[in-house]
């Protein structure tokens, strides 16, 4: 012990006046140690003593050693554990796919509007269709335009996702941490955690985010390579209406440029010309995620896994602040391939559960599918941007740090022909996806109220053209209905209600327009899969919200009519909401 500590007896001596004074040898007088005793004996004893005095200090030593040597143990064996650890990930990053794979992924465009440009959101996308092969776009606003980021959550408490990178490729459900954070104390954790998920490589990269994408890639493709998780937490769907934006709602300044006012603001990107959610004013009639926004809370690695949006949507996502988030994009003429490649590569997931395309909880290495065919292009979006994904697109991601963004989407005219895929998707694919809200409601709603809203002569042609194919549709469906039952059409008994309130049991679609309703066993079903009952068909009634009649004559007025409406784009100066001509 006394040489593994480079210690001598002198020094040990030395530090002998340092012991406690139970364990200090007391130096007697020499008349009463050794009396009249000769030099060899006096000797002889000092002697003795030294070695007494000696062992005294090395017992008292060993009674203050053994703690520290045992935690100094255990932290080298820490130490060691992780050095070993680290050194078996470096490792394995060598047999990992290598980063020169990811340099094969495309950006996509960036368009830089004018401020005039950038005034009217839904006509700046009409220009940048060209843009739709790509599957997402990124519109950086002038510089004049950059917002405030408002979003601070005091008084209610943020629930997030539990994400382990390697369980990414398993579908687990994300486990739900309830209620815990507020806006600072997410940041603390997302710091914490992003320290504890550094890794080093082997190799060297151009900037820190190419760096992330192949450290993500890795672990989420070979999760039995990297047997430490990787834990994050994701705070996602935060309801603006509850939690408030991270736009802000309040005047600033009387600029035409100040952020609460500005339709780019996606608290009013809805209310913007050509908007088919104009018509939205109740506030039942608001739909959380859909025409008002949801804000995002993310940390390094925290990842949105491949989806595409609802009754394939627009989307449009801003980042208000922090690190940078990296997206993946599949364009939307390649969804259909992307669904079979998805499928026969998770084929045993999917036997268990086949609704796992809309459960947002599986990802797919980005490389993986470009090797299979499948188009993928790169997006980084930087605080200020925003991105645009088209309909159909497919779309995941990650951040490379802590940031906040915001969501919402977006329906035009020239979405309406996806909203109708997307509904015979659904009703084909059986009780597996319900539609977020009735297309039939968003077309007739727009058709009555057309005066009232800022359209344009090319939106009218757009919407009366979906509106008589709709009306065609459900007048020939009612027909066939009362050949095969008989009877008489009821109306809704309250058709001024929430449009959301009845749900086909087989299709999960909304029947807005019409239902069935078996006085037997009380089932109710669109008109579509009337046929799914096996109850007597004498006691099938059909209700509807307009008659024949009423469809038939508001479908002949707008066609004869709507080439009349004029429709001029507001200046940012006056707010105020334009009507129609009389005229008209």
């Amino acid at each position: 012990r006394l040489r593994e500590n480079n210690w001598s007896e002198s020094s040990l001596m030395r530090q002998n006046s340092n012991l406690a004074p139970a364990s200090r040898p007391i130096r007697k007088s020499k008349e009463t140690e050794f009396g009249r005793e000769d030099n060899k004996t006096k000797k002889g004893v000092l002697s003795k003593l030294k070695a007494k005095q000696t062992h005294t200090l090395i017992v008292a030593l060993e009674e203050t050693l053994p703690e520290e040597t045992s935690h100094t143990r255990s932290t080298m064996e820490e130490e060691k554990t992780t050095a070993e650890s680290c050194s078996d990930t470096f490792e394995a990053f060598r047999k990992v796919r290598p980063p020169e794979a990811y340099m094969q992924l495309e950006g996509v465009p960036v368009v830089t509007p004018t401020l005039e440009e950038f005034e009217n959101p839904l006509r700046l996308l009409a220009t940048l269709q060209e843009y739709e092969r790509f599957g997402a776009v990124i519109i950086r606003p002038p510089r004049r335009w950059r917002p405030p980021c408002v979003f601070d959550v005091k008084d209610k408490k943020l629930t997030s996702r539990v994400q382990v990178l390697q369980t990414l490729t398993k579908a687990k459900p994300f486990e739900q941490h309830r209620e815990a954070f507020t806006v600072d104390t997410f940041e603390k954790l997302a710091a914490k955690l992003e320290e504890q998920n550094k890794f080093k490589t082997p190799f060297e990269f151009c900037d820190r985010l190419r760096e992330n994408e192949f450290i993500f890639w890795s672990i989420v493709e070979n999760p039995d390579m990297f047997p430490k998780e990787v834990v994050v937490e994701y705070a996602a769907d935060l309801p603006s209406k509850d939690f408030g934006s991270g736009f802000p709602t309040k005047n600033i300044t009387k600029s035409v440029t100040d952020p609460s006012l500005h339709y780019f603001n996606l608290n009013n990107i809805n209310k913007s010309p050509n908007s088919l959610f104009q018509m939205v004013k109740a506030q039942s009639e608001r739909i959380s995620g859909i025409n008002t926004p949801w804000v995002y809370l993310g940390m390094l690695f925290a990842c949105f896994c491949w989806h595409v949006e609802d009754l394939f949507m627009y989307s449009v996502n801003y980042l208000h602040k922090g690190a940078t988030k990296t997206w993946y994009v599949v364009p939307g003429d390649w969804k259909e391939k992307f669904d079979v490649i998805f499928r026969e590569s998770n084929s045993t997931l999917f036997e268990k559960r086949t609704d796992l395309l809309y459960q947002m909880t599986l990802m797919m290495s980005p490389i993986s599918l470009k090797e299979k065919g499948i188009p993928v292009y790169r997006v980084d979006q930087n605080p200020g941007d925003f991105v645009i994904t088209f309909p159909k697109a497919y779309h995941c991601g990650f951040s490379n740090g802590f940031n906040i963004g915001e969501a919402v989407n977006i329906v035009t005219s020239d979405w309406l022909p996806r909203a109708r895929e997307a509904v015979r998707l659904y009703a084909k694919e059986g009780f597996i996806k319900k539609t977020t809200f009735p297309v039939e409601w968003l077309i007739m709603e727009n058709l009555i109220t057309c005066r009232e809203h800022m359209l344009s002569r090319e939106t009218l042609s757009q919407l009366v053209a979906e509106g008589d194919l709709m009306v065609r549709d459900e007048i020939e469906a009612r027909e066939n209905f009362r050949k095969t039952h008989g009877g008489s059409d009821v109306p809704f008994t309250n058709d001024e209600s929430k449009f959301f309130r009845n749900v086909c049991k087989t299709c999960r679609n909304f029947y807005y327009l019409t239902y069935v309703w078996c006085n037997t066993c009380e089932s109710k079903s669109c008109i579509i899969h009337d046929n799914t009952c096996h109850c007597l068909t004498s006691t099938k009634v059909m209700y509807v919200r307009y008659s024949d009649e009423v469809s038939s004559i508001l479908l002949s007025w707008l066609v004869n009519t709507y080439t009349c409406l004029l429709y001029t784009s507001p200046s940012p100066r006056d707010r105020q909401k334009s009507r129609m001509p009389s005229s008209a």
